[in-house]
């Protein structure tokens, strides 16, 4: 990711052709009234990414750690909501984003569930770019760039996703990896072999880049599904009615634990929410969008 910044009147031409050739964005900068870094994060579009919080101290750590060390958009804001944890997975990421002014943490009096505590992020954030992410997820170096681009670039495209190790549709890729340098090494051979994005129908909702207005179209995930289970399927339906498409992009790659956040539910209460959230679709997809 970068910019081309002009600090003479006389450079702003050069610097605008420089940008067109590149594909950057370009401005004139005469007199900075802040740092350069900061006007130049300014040329970009604000990518807000929210990621939902609900035990696991261990786990919210290396995502969050992944997160902010490997997440290359110039401008940035990271919205984490913490689900009432019991567990201390709340004081695990106000530690964790500690002096990063780019990290928030809000706190839930209550379990909203997945759909109540990212429409809590998103309803915070200011993003024109939305990326909801689970606390399971560690991300990859550059991890969101083809993602965002991806949406700026392409006005009919909705919502866009990562290939990743575990999913149940075809964003999972075979991957070998057993340590953090073995699956960098991995992310960084997917980036490096670009595909043309694959048309899906459902993307799943640990790691996904949402452009705000289809969000706001949709009114975000329904709250009706509780906890989780059906609310990414519900949304994605509800955007292709809608005539906005869905992709993956293979260059972006994210390793998902898969599971963590039910984890903790007893098998019998985890298959009751299953098989309610799964009739509840069913009934919205009958009645239509």
């Amino acid at each position: 990711v970068g910019c081309v910044v002009a600090l003479e009147r006389g450079h702003a031409e050069a610097a605008v052709r420089l940008g067109r050739t590149l594909g950057w964005p370009a401005a004139l900068l005469e007199q900075p009234a802040a740092p350069l870094g900061e006007a130049a994060a300014a040329l970009f579009s604000l990518l807000t990414v929210v990621v939902v919080v609900y035990r696991h101290p261990g786990l919210t750590r290396l995502c969050l750690e992944a997160l902010r060390r490997w997440t290359a958009w110039p401008h940035l804001e990271v919205l984490v909501v913490d689900n009432a944890s019991p567990d201390g997975a709340g004081a695990a990421a106000r530690e964790t984003a500690h002096g990063d002014g780019r990290v928030r943490v809000i706190e839930s009096e209550t379990n909203l569930g997945f759909a109540g505590a990212a429409n809590l992020g998103v309803a915070a954030g200011r993003g024109e770019v939305l990326a909801l992410l689970n606390h399971d997820v560690v991300v990859s170096p550059g991890w969101e760039v083809p993602l965002v681009q991806h949406l700026l670039a392409h006005p009919e495209a909705g919502l866009v996703g990562p290939s990743t190790n575990a999913a149940g549709n075809r964003a999972r890729v075979r991957a070998s990896y057993r340590t953090l340098e073995e699956f960098v090494g991995f992310a960084r051979g997917q980036a490096n072999t670009p595909r043309r994005p694959l048309a899906m129908g459902e993307l799943g909702f640990f790691c996904v880049a949402v452009r705000r207005r289809v969000w706001e179209e949709l009114e975000g995930l329904d709250e009706g599904y509780g906890l989780g289970y059906f609310e990414d399927a519900d949304f994605c339906r509800r955007a292709r009615a809608a005539g906005w498409r869905l992709a993956c992009l293979r260059e972006s790659f994210v390793h998902h634990l898969q599971g963590a956040a039910f984890a903790t539910l007893p098998p019998r209460d985890l298959d009751a929410l299953w098989e309610a959230n799964r009739r509840r679709f069913l009934a919205r997809r009958r009645r239509g969008p």
